[in-house]
């Protein structure tokens, strides 16, 4: 949780609402910041390369199986599972049954 990139504006809302910032970043539905993954051995090069062109990364976690599911690291060290509450991109969709059209 703590290395997670919480803007002060998420921060800002999330006091005013009474809502923990980690949590509204990580479900609250808006994207802003690009996740993607890097192989451990490739990991140094990356920060190297990010650092020279003057952008910032944030290391946030580890791919683990899909059993593991997902968990986050609190500041306590302790694990807590988070539920799936994002949309899932590749998941089929059920479509509604059309009525009839009845004609005559």
């Amino acid at each position: 949780a703590a290395a997670l990139p919480v803007s002060r504006a998420c921060y800002a809302h999330a006091r005013a609402f009474g809502i923990d910032p980690v949590d509204l970043a990580i479900q609250g539905g808006e994207d802003y910041e690009l996740l993607f993954t890097v192989s451990p051995a490739k990991a140094v090069r990356l920060d190297r390369l990010m650092h020279q062109k003057g952008h910032r990364v944030a290391r946030i976690g580890a791919i683990k199986p899909k059993v593991f599911g997902l968990r986050l690291r609190g500041s306590n060290g302790a694990l807590r599972r988070l539920p799936m509450v994002s949309y899932r991109h590749f998941q089929k969709v059920r479509q509604p049954q059309r009525e009839a059209a009845w004609s005559q």
